[in-house]
């Protein structure tokens, strides 16, 4: 024999594309109204088309409220089709289906404009919500709609509005107490996974079941009970015990099902003429009994809607302890509560953990606190207390705690009087929480803090020392410099006595040049980090210090036998600007192209203008820029060939001194390269002058 599993069982997705589509949900729904409503139009409906029997009403407002209002095509199709069937001229039976389709759209726009109706029943306000909203007042639209079309088709007089529009609005009131939390509850309710009934569950639900149908049977069936075979008023209401246990016991869907059950025998009684409601005409014979069924079925509602919110309630008050418990847990904080006039101190859970003991271990009163208080600080806490009593203000303390174990532990303790009508202090209420790692850890930032703050300290003085060092040591080997530069130059006088000497008094020449431009530059960042550094700024054209700059470099230029390609925009380039610090700028950018490109390279000095902003570039075919240096070549002491750089002086400060010259202009220099061996480029932007 084959087993089936869950593989074999499963629905192609071609299928389940259908069964979810809406002309698919639209078809079934009129099916199912048309067939149910045929189900009511045989029970001897007032002037043909009103019945006190329309199950139509709640399956259509089940309907909509599941699957939304875009199904009501359904609605209408369907009654239009039953009251088509029942002889209702064209126009007639579209009136009603329209009536019909509307009432269902009243119910659901009602419902969710106003209550945001959830469907599984369970808030009170919800079931409040569908009786006077969707059973009460939406109802209301098919019977008067359908009289309309009716007087309109000249299909009953005037004479019999009356009885059938209360026929017809009992009928759908009915229809959508019983129908529509059947439906409701049952779609929508979800069913723990794994959730098995006990057996006494079981046994319960069994016994309902058989309360149901036998009381069912012995009020509303051919039985010859004398005790039930009456038609004694009282003796129907005997059947609202299985509604109010079902209530009680089983929730909405239990309640829904229950009242569906008695509503199936009774109407099957009563139209067989079995039943305290049986005898007369049997549209009166339904209507008492409608009125009964619809007492019966608002009572259960209301009931199982109540507990099944009180039950959400209670759920909602244990999850919000639960979480209150895990936050105290983790805070290592608990509650406190002291009844001044028994003077019992109750304590949570983890304010037990907190003082390392038991519930067992403490007597629950103030004194029982206060012995656990460090020696040296009980009578200040006791005093904070009695305070706050007088003066019926908070309070707030830290206290040092001695546990069993022998540790000592830093609390920190609020509380609040609490007053009775008349002004007494009846109780208070606090926290307390264990601070011990806290108070260890901001002692420790503390020292931390300290620590820091006086190395900062000693740095600074470390580092303005080293300012002022590398300030007269440059200073003082400048002094030197100066002679050596006249006895050279008197060296070159006397060149045509000593034949040869020439070439290395243009070494020494050099080398004393390049020495006196490192020595400015170490005394300008020296300035600079003294904040010692002035600009003497005055307006000028950005373009003549571009040029004499380029004539300034033009012998190291030429010494690497470099092509040097210029570009000097047409349009002055006015700047407020410190025509000596711009030129080192532009100087210190241009020998650093000369220097980093080998022999025979290529260098482009530019200027222009973008936007408000002069621009000075500096392109070169040299060394170019590893991608990772770019962010820090502007960085004081920042090399790239250490080897190059030791050969041609380099300290790594040039490009620090650009940077910082030209923010202290109000502009920006930046870097670009594509890589090692593809050059650089630099660009100096200054705002322009507004004309």
């Amino acid at each position: 024999m084959p087993v089936f599993t869950a593989q074999m069982m499963r629905i192609p997705s071609f299928f389940k594309k259908i069964y979810s589509s809406y002309p698919f949900k639209t078809g079934v729904l009129a099916a199912v109204y048309f067939l149910t409503a045929k189900f009511g139009l045989t029970f001897e409906p007032v002037s043909g088309f009103a019945t006190l029997v329309w199950p139509a009403t709640g399956i259509a407002m089940a309907a909509l409220i599941l699957s939304g209002y875009k199904l009501w095509p359904g609605i209408f199709v369907g009654a239009f089709l039953a009251n088509y069937q029942a002889d209702a001229p064209l126009l007639v039976a579209a009136g009603i289906g329209l009536g019909n389709a509307l009432e269902a759209l009243a119910a659901y726009y009602l419902l969710n404009r106003f209550l945001k109706f959830r469907s599984n029943m369970e808030r009170l306000k919800d079931v409040y919500g569908f009786i006077l909203l969707a059973t009460v007042l939406a109802t209301t639209l098919s019977p008067t709609i359908g009289i309309i079309s009716l007087l309109i088709g000249n299909v009953i007089d005037t004479a019999a509005i009356p009885s059938t529009w209360w026929t017809w609005w009992a009928g759908d009131i009915l229809g959508a107490l019983i129908f529509a939390p059947l439906l409701l509850t049952w779609l929508t309710t979800k069913t723990e996974p794994n959730a098995e009934l006990s057996v006494s569950r079981r046994i319960e639900i069994l016994i309902l079941v058989i309360t149901v149908v036998f009381t069912g049977f012995m009020i509303f069936g051919d039985f010859s009970i004398p005790i039930f075979y009456t038609r004694s008023p009282e003796i129907p209401y005997q059947a609202l015990l299985p509604m109010i246990w079902a209530a009680l016991r089983f929730g909405p869907r239990g309640t829904s099902l229950t009242v569906l059950g008695l509503a199936i025998i009774a109407i099957w009684g009563t139209t067989l003429g079995f039943g305290p409601f049986s005898g007369r005409m049997l549209n009166q014979d339904l209507l008492y009994l409608q009125m009964f069924l619809g007492v019966g079925a608002v009572t259960s509602l209301l009931i199982t809607g109540s507990i099944a919110e009180n039950k959400n309630t209670q759920e909602s008050v244990k999850d919000i302890a639960r979480q209150l418990n895990d936050a105290q847990l983790m805070a290592h904080i608990g509650n406190w509560e002291w009844d001044i006039n028994t003077n019992i101190v109750k304590w949570s859970d983890e304010l037990y953990r907190v003082f390392g003991i038991t519930p067992q271990e403490f007597e629950g009163t103030l004194e029982a606190y206060l012995t656990r208080v460090h020696p040296e600080e009980q009578k200040i806490i006791k005093d904070i207390i009695q305070k706050s009593l007088q003066t019926r203000q908070p309070f707030d303390f830290f206290h040092r705690l001695i546990r069993p174990d022998g540790t000592i532990h830093i609390i920190h303790g609020q509380g609040r009087p609490i007053v009775n009508s008349s002004g007494k202090v009846i109780r208070m209420y606090g926290i307390a929480q264990d601070v011990t790692h806290q108070k260890k850890l901001q002692e420790s930032l503390e020292i931390s803090a300290k620590e820091l703050e006086s190395a900062l300290l000693e740095i600074k003085a470390v580092n303005q020392t080293k300012d002022e060092f590398l300030a007269i040591l440059a200073h003082e080997l400048r002094n030197p410099l100066a002679p050596l530069k006249s006895s050279l130059e008197l060296m070159h006088m006397e060149e045509a006595q000593y034949p040869g000497i020439g070439d290395s008094i243009d070494v020494m020449d050099r080398q004393v040049e390049h020495m006196s431009r490192l020595l400015d530059d170490l005394l300008d960042i020296s300035r600079v980090s003294r904040g010692k550094i002035d600009l003497h700024k005055e307006c000028l054209d950005a373009r003549e210090i571009v040029k004499k700059a380029i004539e300034d470099t033009s012998t190291l230029i030429e010494k690497y036998d470099h092509t040097l390609s210029v570009e000097i925009s047409p349009e002055p380039l006015w700047v407020m600007a410190d025509p000596v610090r711009l030129e080192q700028i532009i100087i210190n950018l241009i020998n650093n192209a000369a220097k980093y490109t080998p022999p025979e390279g290529k260098i482009s000095v530019s200027a222009g203008q973008e936007d408000s902003m002069a621009t000075i570039q500096v392109r070169d075919t040299g060394i170019g820029i590893p991608p990772e240096s770019l962010s820090k070549i502007f960085e004081l002491f920042s090399q790239l060939d250490k080897s190059l750089s030791r050969r041609e002086g380099g300290l790594g400060i040039g490009l620090k001194l650009v940077k910082t010259l030209v923010e202290l202009h109000g502009g920006k220099v930046e870097a670009f390269s594509k890589g090692p061996g593809q050059g650089s480029e630099f660009i100096v932007r200054l705002p322009l002058l507004k004309a």
